[in-house]
Order: C-alpha cells, then sequence, then structure tokens
C-alpha cells in the first residue's frame, strides 16, 4: 500500500537516502542560524557606526567624544577610532611627532580595521562552503538512487516499471 506523507516517505526511503537528508538537514540547519546571527551582527554594526558617525560630527570635545564611544564595542568605526586615540594618546607625552609615529598608527589601524573585517567575516567560509558541497551531497543521493534502481533491475531480469520505480522514487 502507498503511504503519502512525510512519514510515509521516511519510511520508503533507504538508509542511504535518509542519511543524505539528515545530513543536508543539518547543514541547512546551521546556515540559517549563521545568516540570522550574521544579519543581526551586520544589522548592529551598521546601526551603531550610523550613531558613531552621528557622535563624530556633532562632536566638541574630543575626551568626551572618546568617552561615548568607549561604549559602542559593536561598531567597527567607533572600535578603530578608539584604537588609533590610545595609540595617538600614548604618543602625545613624547617630544614631538615623526613620520615613525605616523608609520605606528597607520600599522594600528591597518591592524585593527583587519580584525574588524575579520570579526564581521567570521562564519562565511562555512556558509560559502557549505553553499558548495551541498549540492554534491544531493547528487550522492541521487546516485545512490539510480545505482538501487538499476540493481533491482538486474535482480528482477526486467526493466519493468515496479522494478526501476522504488530506486528512482528516491532521487
Amino acid at each position: 500500500m502507498f503511504q503519502t506523507g512525510v512519514t510515509g516517505l521516511m519510511g520508503s526511503l533507504g538508509a542511504v537516502s535518509k542519511i543524505v537528508l539528515l545530513v543536508l538537514l543539518v547543514f541547512s540547519i546551521v546556515s540559517w542560524a549563521i545568516i540570522i546571527f550574521k544579519w543581526r551582527a551586520f544589522a548592529t554594526a551598521d546601526r551603531m557606526d550610523h550613531q558613531f558617525m552621528t557622535l563624530l560630527a556633532k562632536a566638541k570635545d574630543l575626551d568626551d567624544l572618546c568617552r561615548q564611544v568607549r561604549r559602542m564595542e559593536f561598531s567597527p568605526a567607533a572600535v578603530l577610532f578608539e584604537g588609533v586615540m590610545d595609540r595617538v594618546a600614548g604618543l602625545r607625552g613624547q617630544d614631538g611627532a615623526s613620520a615613525a609615529d605616523r608609520q605606528l598608527v597607520e600599522r594600528t589601524a591597518g591592524h585593527l580595521s583587519h580584525s574588524q573585517l575579520s570579526r564581521l567575516e567570521s562564519y562565511l567560509p562555512f556558509l560559502a562552503t557549505t553553499g558548495n558541497i551541498t549540492p554534491f551531497i544531493g547528487l550522492l543521493g541521487t546516485v545512490m538512487g539510480i545505482i538501487d534502481a538499476f540493481r533491482e533491475i538486474g535482480a528482477q531480469g526486467t526493466a519493468s516499471i515496479s522494478a526501476v520505480a522504488a530506486g528512482l522514487a528516491e532521487t
């Protein structure tokens, strides 16, 4: 008797098909969790950057701005500003600014911008890898279903629809 619905479908699948579907389900759940997490992280970073740029445009006192910026830990621009200002403050106590000091500030800015970019891009390689490999996992399930269909044809000695249908239904 032919069963319909998800339970009927799952009951009619072979072990390999069930494993392939389970692997694809796990990849899908993890991918959606990362997508939602990154969407929220990017939205927060964008909102906080906008707040920082508004503060920067309205700032009258540099020390007050630095105090306010310390609370904006999710703003990449604010973190970069804070790190550069900390480096510049460390150099203020020295006599005169030199080219080496400027290079040090530029290297600090480069390092901080790279670390912020790395923070924002975390988990994106997993999404890229998942997008590349999951079609091949699905194709594996298709190939295994076709192999089952041919195995059944060989076992029955005929290419009737009843021999082929079960294996092809899994593809």
